[in-house]
This record gives structure tokens, sequence and C-alpha cells, in this order.
């Protein structure tokens, strides 16, 4: 999968991420486990390869958003871009662990992002400790994990 930004091309495969000009030159890519790298509780994520990536650039905070299961830990790898440049890999990001407890591969992918049957999550960086949230938030946006009966949890 991909996404265009205003200078800039990412693409997101299981396995690897690279960075392109709109050229089509490659600037960097790496591989995903050093691409989400994350540690909580003293455990090193991903714990396996990361499956069925998604990426997309948003507009309005100018910042790149990709996301990736944890093929060992079944948990949610987030990572988010400080600005709207991503070619830097290793500390142009913000990596997080989205933890559901109890869920298992129990999930769907809908058009807009992972949906679970889980109703609460941790969400963990190097830079927090895991606790249970409801907001991430990064400037001008807010990523919300909605909890209605009526329709899927989502992040949006």
């Amino acid at each position: 999968m991909g996404a265009v930004g205003l200078n800039h091309f990412v693409e997101l495969l299981n396995g690897m991420i690279a960075v392109y000009d709109k050229c089509g030159t490659v600037i960097t890519q790496t591989y995903t486990t050093n691409f989400f790298a994350v540690t909580n509780g003293g455990t090193n994520y991903p714990t396996g390869d990361t499956l069925d990536g998604r990426i997309l650039y948003d507009l309005q905070s100018k910042r790149w958003i990709a996301c990736a299961l944890d093929g060992g830990s079944h948990q949610l790898m987030l990572s988010i871009s400080k600005g709207d440049d991503p070619s830097n890999l290793a500390a142009g990001w913000t990596n997080y662990l989205v933890r559901w407890p109890g869920m298992g591969f129990r999930r769907t992918l809908r058009p807009w992002g992972w949906t679970s049957t889980a109703s609460t999550f941790e969400c963990c960086n190097t830079a927090r400790t895991a606790a249970t949230l409801g907001t991430l938030s990064w400037p001008s946006r807010n990523l919300k994990y909605t909890r209605d009966h009526s329709s899927p949890r989502r992040f949006f």
C-alpha cells in the first residue's frame, strides 16, 4: 500500500517501508520491524513480522500515519510522523504499541482502518507508561477510539 503527500510517496509493504520523491527516486527504505520498533515493559515490539500495513497522509495536520499488525503479539503497531517530511524513518516518527487485551486475531479490516470487538485499548510508546487511553493527540488532529455498540469500533 502507498500514500502520496505534498512532496513524497511512501510505500508500506509486509516487511519493508520506502520513501520516494515525486519523480520515483528512492530516498530511503528500511525493514518494518525497525520502523515500528518500540519497547514496552522490557519487551521489544514488534515481536514478529508486521502484517497488513496501511499508510496515509493527513493533509490537515501535515502528518503521515502508518499502522500494521504485529504478527507475533497480535497487537497494532502505530507510527505518526513528526512533520510532513517522512524521509527520516529512524527518528522522524513517533511509534506506539496499541494493545488490545484478549483480542488475539479477532479483527476486521475496513476501508477506514482496523475495527475490533475489544472495548478498551492501551497505547504505549517510549515516552509514556502503558495506560488505558481514549485519545492520542498530535497537532490539530486527534486519533480517537470510539466505543459505540451500534457500529464498529474504529480509529479516527
